[in-house]
């Protein structure tokens, strides 16, 4: 539980940092800060961490020969970033958003740049897109989710994409950013009918407690400490931890384990189950090779 907290800690904190610099120029040096956030709980080996992979590898099959797809080879990663990077940071009068989003990601996903994380970061850079180029001001529709229920029509629609259909690749990405929308809307009112159970819930408790301040705020910080929570409601740490017990002893929140990274005293972290639940799972590619230590991820 620990590791799949970790990882949804990290993907949730890159999601929010390309968020937030939606405006901000896109470069290497800042996809690779987001690589190195979304591998602290992953397994790939430390010298292929916020770096571009140094060797060639391929998807499916046993070696390159019958593999499904291989990517550019490292000696060529470096240019085509920089290609897309300044496509990534354009507003092209010829494009809607929505097609400027799809693009960027299947170019992404085709390069391929990192041993792991591709998928994650390529959809990043959807919520940066889509944010940027002002179809989403505050959050972005969860297309994670949307193409977790079509993982067969998502790597249909890059292959079409690799082969030079790009209408068909931008069709099939579209319709599903129309599905998670409405998705986003069916959350809202799922996370609404949600804080409304929890306030029952904490309803013994008198009105100015730090519990109570902080159940509005759990929808965007599922994964939290104490040190989150006195961030988030300028108060004590002591007075976070009574605010975290509260909501664990009325089901509202569970403590779990995340292994530190660095010697010291872990952090004690909490879990929103109820939140987690309807989750943000990851797709499920076709099973590959990437060099000796690098592996897939979609």
């Amino acid at each position: 539980m620990g590791g799949t907290a970790g990882w949804v800690a990290d993907n949730l904190a890159v999601i929010d940092w390309a968020l937030n610099t939606a405006h901000e120029p896109l470069t290497v040096e800042l996809l690779n800060a987001w690589h190195r956030q979304l591998m602290q709980h992953g397994t790939l080996p430390p010298d292929l961490v916020g770096v571009f992979r140094p060797s060639l590898g391929w998807v499916g099959g046993q070696t390159s020969r019958n593999a499904a797809y291989v990517p550019p080879p490292p000696s060529a990663i470096s240019d085509l970033m920089d290609d897309l990077i300044t496509f990534a940071d354009r507003e092209p009068q010829e494009l809607d958003p929505v097609s400027h989003a799809a693009i960027i990601h299947a170019q992404f996903e085709a390069i391929h740049p990192y041993g792991d994380g591709n998928g994650r970061l390529g959809r990043a850079l959807i919520s940066r897109t889509l944010r940027r180029l002002g179809v989403a001001n505050r959050s972005t529709a969860p297309m994670s989710m949307a193409i977790a229920r079509d993982p067969g029509g998502y790597l249909a629609g890059l292959r079409f994409f690799e082969l030079g259909s790009l209408d068909q690749w931008v069709r099939w990405f579209a319709e599903t950013a129309e599905k998670a929308a409405s998705t986003t809307m069916e959350t809202i009112e799922e996370t609404e009918a949600l804080l409304s159970r929890w306030a029952e819930a904490t309803a013994g408790l008198r009105a100015d407690h730090s519990a109570r301040a902080l159940l509005p705020r759990l929808p965007a910080h599922p994964l939290i400490s104490a040190a989150d929570v006195a961030e988030l409601l300028g108060v004590s740490e002591r007075t976070a931890h009574g605010a975290l017990t509260a909501l664990v002893d009325r089901g509202i929140l569970a403590p779990i384990n995340v292994a530190a990274r660095s010697p010291g005293r872990n952090r004690r972290w909490f879990i929103a189950p109820d939140l987690l639940d309807h989750g943000r799972p990851r797709v499920t590619a076709p099973k590959g090779r990437w060099g000796p230590r690098d592996r897939v991820d979609p």
